[in-house]
């Protein structure tokens, strides 16, 4: 989605766009939404209305040789069957050129619908095929700088390798899980008053947040180098409980201890 929204700003500037984001929806209902966007009147348009009205309207953009793209994120969302309505749209085309080119984003789930039997004259179609890989550690450390960067001050902490690989195996290098536990992390660091993050303090902070469990929807990473003891047993389900409460606990204590750092700041003679 952030890549898409620069490729508006840089590349498509002269182009005439519609944006769909909402993809839980039927057949008619992102006609209506590619219409709407667009610009075109969609009170009381039936399927086939809509769809006169969009070739009339890509026609007479193509007269004025203005390119239409259609962008749809989230396209995960779409059944086989809207796909396929998806495929007919671009169809609509002269005897020389496309009269609209579509964009499909979406998450890693795409790839597996498209690769489905009933979708072999869609996957014909498309030109280019782009799949971006989660970041390696080396790539997290970037990011985390150019982030700090962005902020104002890319040296307001320092993370230590283990820091950094651990940050990288929670959030399995995918960028606005790295930002969430970067967030916790530099609350942390602030309430402590600390400059260095450790890898202690990462696997510490994940497993009070319960971050395998909230984010991934599974277990708890197995024990690694500087993480914290998992409680197993008969037990097990207590045990959760009463580490999800730990977890809270602190977080309440760090926000607590945060706010009482805000206010003597607030109060310092200038």
């Amino acid at each position: 989605t952030t890549l898409i929204r620069n490729m508006i700003r840089s590349q498509l500037r002269d182009s005439v766009l519609a944006k769909v984001f909402n993809t839980r929806v039927d057949s008619l209902q992102l006609l209506v939404q590619i219409n709407g966007d667009f610009g075109l009147d969609t009170d009381g348009r039936d399927k086939a209305t809509l769809l006169r009205e969009l070739n009339d309207f890509l026609i007479d953009q193509y007269a004025q040789r203005r390119q239409a793209v259609l962008i749809i994120d989230e396209a995960q969302n779409l059944s086989a069957e809207i796909l396929e309505e998806v495929r007919m749209l671009s169809n609509l085309e002269t005897d020389r050129d496309k009269l609209l080119r579509i964009i499909l984003v979406g998450q890693p789930e795409l790839r597996d619908i498209l690769a489905g039997p009933g979708l072999l004259q869609l996957r014909q179609r498309i030109q280019i095929n782009c799949h971006l890989q989660p970041l390696n550690v080396n790539e997290v450390r970037e990011y985390i700088l150019f982030r700090l960067e962005k902020a104002g001050n890319s040296e307001a902490l320092t993370f230590a390798d283990d820091a950094v690989e651990a940050i990288a195996t929670y959030s399995r290098g995918i960028p606005r899980l790295i930002n969430i536990l970067c967030d916790y992390i530099m609350i942390d660091a602030f309430s402590a008053q600390a400059r260095t993050i450790e890898g202690a303090v990462v696997h510490e902070l994940a497993a009070d947040l319960s971050f395998e469990a909230q984010y991934w929807d599974s277990k708890p990473l197995g024990k690694t180098k500087n993480a914290p003891e998992q409680a197993m047993g008969a037990d097990g389900e207590v045990q959760a409980l009463s580490r999800d409460i730990s977890g809270q606990t602190k977080i309440l204590s760090v926000i607590g201890s945060m706010n009482k750092r805000l206010e003597s700041l607030e109060y310092m003679p200038v």
